[in-house]
């Protein structure tokens, strides 16, 4: 099978080479620098392909694939409109616009980005690399430390098993009772998130984890936090960065974690719902 890959991190390095090493004709367009067969022109990059692959994102601003600083990418237009026919396009959280775009140019799409599986094992991955910030960043062990975790899905589930193995007190903060009630059973305890009121830390959280991407911490709830306290923003959004600056918190790059620390992981991850999805959708067994 010839599967074209444009755009993307270390991820889709990781994608393209296990794709030709289970057997296919791989061509690359604006990947990191080691991927196999690179291309310097869209033509080269999908004629023929019987498959175009997408990054996670997909796209950021709805017009070009997402790709490292400063790489050239063509737009996504461009790239349906020199689809083969009977082409199938695969991405990772695929947007309305890119949708759109698509089904006009007549190109079937799959969003890989859907797999529980998937979503499962990247939480873990974000997971993983944030408590290993965390322990870096912070200057007492985190065995009998207090820190916050807001939110109750996988990514926070999973830190607060791995917070919890460190010995680190943690504090979890969720809107729904049951959410609270199953954080309590994962060893952390539970606090509710007020509705219309400001979200208070105590003085002594080390360090915050938020999941969620809603805005908890405008400026008068990051005056609970003491100065210093690095807050890692795993949901993107969770805090007002220009008040957080002035107050003298910390915030650690944490966007796209298993991209940055874990991208073969996270790569091997994205090849296996690729894999899936040409088998279902194509009857290709890679």
């Amino acid at each position: 099978m010839k599967i074209s890959l444009i755009g993307g991190d270390a991820r889709m390095r990781t994608v393209a080479r296990l794709l030709e090493i289970h057997g296919a004709a791989v061509r690359s367009l604006a990947l990191p620098e080691g991927a196999p067969h690179p291309t310097e022109d869209l033509f080269s990059a999908v004629q023929g392909a019987e498959a175009i692959i997408l990054p996670l994102p997909a796209t950021r601003d709805g017009i070009y694939p997402t790709a490292g600083k400063g790489v050239a990418v063509p737009r996504l237009s461009d790239i349906f409109s020199r689809a083969e026919d009977e082409c199938l396009c695969l991405g990772g959280m695929l947007s309305p616009s890119l949708l759109t775009m698509a089904e006009a140019a007549g190109v079937e799409t799959a969003d890989y980005y859907q797999s529980e599986t998937l979503l499962e094992r990247n939480a873990a991955l974000t997971a993983e690399a944030a408590v290993a910030m965390a322990v870096l960043d912070l200057p007492v062990s985190l065995a009998g430390t207090t820190v916050s975790v807001i939110g109750a899905g996988r990514i926070a589930r999973h830190l607060v098993h791995l917070l919890r193995a460190f010995s680190a007190h943690v504090l979890l903060y969720a809107r729904r009772a049951e959410a609270r009630a199953q954080a309590a059973l994962w060893g952390a305890e539970p606090y509710p998130i007020p509705e219309g009121e400001v979200l208070c830390m105590t003085q002594e959280v080390r360090a915050v984890f938020c999941t969620v991407p809603a805005l908890l911490f405008p400026r008068d709830a990051i005056r609970s936090l003491a100065p210093g306290t690095p807050f890692y923003d795993l949901g993107g959004g969770g805090i007002d960065r220009e008040a957080a600056a002035e107050h003298g918190i910390p915030l650690p790059p944490s966007a796209g974690l298993p991209g940055k620390v874990s991208p073969e992981s996270a790569g091997k991850y994205l090849f296996d719902e690729i894999r899936s999805i040409l088998f279902e959708k194509r009857g290709v067994c890679l």
